[in-house]
Formats: C-alpha cells, structure tokens, sequence
C-alpha cells in the first residue's frame, strides 16, 4: 500500500470516530525550480493532520470568603472634662466619671468631675474669704482716714479759737504819734508892771540877784538886756 493510501485511510477513521476538531492542512508548497545542482524532485502528497482534545472550559473564578474581622464599639462622648454647659445642676452619664454642670471660682459654667467640682467649691470659699479680708481692711481703712481728717479739723478749729483768744486779750496797737514841727510860740507877756527901782548893770548881775530871766514889764527889765527883742532879758 502506498503512502497516500495510508493517509487516506488514516483520515477516514479519524472521522468515524467523531473528532469534531478541525482539521487544518498546510498549504501546498511551490515546488522550487529545478536547477542543474538540484533536479526537480520526484511529486510526493503531504498530509498534516492536527489531533488535540476538545478545548476544556476554563471554571468561572469563584468569589473569596472575605476574612472575619474583629469588630468593637466605640463610644464618643459629646461632652468632655473642662467643656462649658448652658444649665448649672445637669449631668452627664455617658463618660467616668460622670460629669456635673457647675460654676467655678471665676464664673464660668463648665462640665466638671466630682473631685473638680470640689475642688472648685474650695476655691470659691477662699475667694469669698479673701474678698471679705479686703472689704473689711478697705473699711477699716477708711474709718481710720476719716478719724483722722476729724481729728484734724478739730485740732485746726482748737488752734483758731485759741488764736483769736490771744488776739482778744493783747491791748489794742496804738498809732505811733509823729513828731510834727511847730512853729514856736512865745509865752505870754506877763502884765506890765510899774518900773522900780531895780536897775542891772548886765545880765551878770541880774542872774547874780537871781532876778534872770527878766521879762518884759519886770523891774530891770530893760531894752539893753534884751538882745533878740524877744521880751526876755537875759536869757
């Protein structure tokens, strides 16, 4: 049996035994041109048959079970230590410890634990005790001031009426009296008596008799003794 006859053969029981694979055949190739090197070859048949099993479907990809996880609860809290509050008295259960709205010592209103809230009680007593230490050093303070301004105007007042009382009892400052030249003024002539015997030489001996000064209208007066003619002899 020749060579094609068995690939003939071949090819018939492949497909009585239900291969439904296609069958794929090489393409005829060109004989080459016969040279004088190479001679043109002897004409031979080629089969190529191409066996293979049916094609498997590939397995849908399968989903993975997702890993457990662990889970916990988390509790935010709304409010905090230290936080304001609007209502003084309100508490808050939700964190511990618990918290309580209350007043500190500097007026604000804050959510507060129990040892803060005593703790601010504390301080608010000490500044209500400071407060009055103040206020009652302040009025103290002022008493002693307005003591003392009252001691002062009575001292002020004491010294016044002392003060006019010396005045009252010193005698009362004359005017100085000042000299004022006067013209001079003679004394008046004494009446004129009778002239008399008395005669004297010169003032000497009138003063001698005890007689000077002799005026006019006097025994021994005389023009003579009488110098200036001011009506006074020896003089």
């Amino acid at each position: 049996m020749s060579f094609a006859a068995i690939a003939v053969a071949l090819a018939l029981l492949l497909s009585a035994c239900g291969n439904d694979l296609p069958q794929k055949t090489a393409p005829p190739s060109s004989s080459p041109t016969p040279t004088l090197e190479c001679p043109s070859p002897e004409p031979t048949a080629t089969v190529t048959v191409t066996m293979g099993a049916a094609p498997e479907r590939s397995p849908s990809p399968s989903v993975p079970e997702p890993c457990p996880t662990a889970t916990a609860t988390v509790r935010v809290a709304l409010h905090h230590s230290g936080d304001t509050c609007t209502t003084i008295g309100d508490k808050y259960l939700a964190v511990d410890p618990a918290l309580l709205c209350f007043r500190n010592e500097k007026g604000k209103a804050l959510w507060l634990t129990a040892a803060q809230v005593r703790k601010a009680q504390a301080a608010i007593t000490a500044a209500k005790a400071e407060a009055s230490r103040k206020k009652a050093e302040a009025e103290e303070t002022a008493r002693k001031n307005a003591a003392a301004e009252e001691t002062a105007r009575q001292k002020a007042a004491e010294e016044e009426l002392n003060k006019a009382a010396e005045e009252a009892q010193q005698p009362t400052q004359q005017k100085p009296n000042y000299l004022v030249p006067q013209a001079p003024k003679n004394d008046p002539a004494p009446v004129q008596q009778a002239p008399s015997a008395s005669y004297y030489p010169n003032c000497a001996a009138a003063r001698a008799a005890g007689a000077a000064p002799i005026y006019a209208g006097q025994p021994g007066y005389r023009a003579g003794l009488d110098r200036d003619g001011d009506g006074i002899a020896c003089e």
